[in-house]
């Protein structure tokens, strides 16, 4: 996936400037959910996997900007091994994935709110395209990739849902 970064999104790094300043909307601003990973991998022998995991969910709205950040305790480390920021501003947002080492493996700009709490990403790398939807609410939080080929065969596909362990009451 590290082709699929174009450039850096403008929009990211205005969204990292304002959440440095503003305060968290969610008391320290992070929950602990919990997580489950559904992978299909296209190889000439297809592969399925899954697997459970711990992720730490901090939100923070600026008022411009809502910036969701997920960190993934896969393996049994105390430092996340991978993390996910969204920055959502309006009807646009954008996103980056980072490893445990903080470097870049993918980013996707330009997504656009399709729905309510619905967002969609649209990427293309040569004959290869992506999708990725994220599901934001609350409580729980749901993303899925599509990586396709250019005949439109599908190569890659992950869902993760992440459900908190404690849930936000819904004002009425």
């Amino acid at each position: 996936m590290k082709n699929l970064i174009s450039t850096i999104n403008p929009f990211l790094l205005a969204a990292a400037v304002i959440i440095a300043a503003a305060p968290p909307s969610h008391g320290d601003g992070a929950r602990d959910f919990s997580a489950v990973s559904y992978q299909y991998n296209a190889t000439t022998f297809p592969e399925t996997s899954y697997h459970k995991f711990k992720s730490r969910v901090s939100i923070t709205d600026s008022g411009r900007v809502t910036v969701i950040e997920i960190k993934n305790y896969v393996s049994s480390q105390s430092k996340p091994d991978a993390r996910v920021t969204i920055a959502i501003s309006g009807n646009e947002a954008g996103s980056a994935i980072y490893n445990s080492k903080n470097e870049l493996l993918a980013e996707f700009g330009k997504g656009e709110k399709v729905g309510e709490s619905l967002y969609v990403f649209r990427q293309k790398d040569g004959e290869r395209s992506v999708v990725a939807l994220w599901f934001v609410d609350d409580n729980y939080i749901m993303s899925d990739y599509t990586i396709s080929d250019g005949d439109n065969e599908l190569l890659y596909k992950e869902t993760v849902i992440y459900s908190a362990k404690t849930p936000v009451k819904k004002k009425k």
